[in-house]
């Protein structure tokens, strides 16, 4: 599965401010960001323990028919569990930023092994 998506929607934990900042650095790196969908976590603690179904809502939300994949940040959000989940939901890549760090340090590595069950990016790379 290559990403070839340009426009995308993003998850994040962060409020409205940092949320900005997300878009700009996407933006930055050429992607057309249709909506970001921030959960607006009050502090690092709390964000690992985010309710999955808030998490579920998020996605839903920042997901459209304008949106080619869905990107995650926040590494203490927990979206990798989720990921097969919802890729299946909405028919479109699904890219938690825990899961794209490991897969670029196995490949860093020489590993390429395929792991079922957390997307495709996991499963088919």
């Amino acid at each position: 599965m290559a990403l070839d998506a340009r426009r995308i929607g993003v998850v994040t934990p962060f409020d409205a401010s940092a949320n900005q900042c997300v878009q700009a650095a996407f933006e930055a790196n050429g992607f057309e960001v249709a909506r970001v969908g921030g959960l607006a976590c009050p502090d690092l603690d709390s964000i690992g323990r985010t309710p999955l179904d808030a998490i579920r809502r998020a996605f839903r939300e920042t997901n459209g028919a304008d949106v080619e994949a869905l990107v995650q940040v926040g590494t203490g959000l927990p979206v990798v569990g989720l990921v097969d989940e919802l890729e299946r939901a909405f028919a479109k890549p699904v890219v938690a930023c825990n899961a794209a760090m490991y897969w670029q340090a196995l490949r860093a590595i020489g590993v390429d092994d395929r792991m079922a069950g957390r997307g495709r990016l996991l499963a088919d790379l």
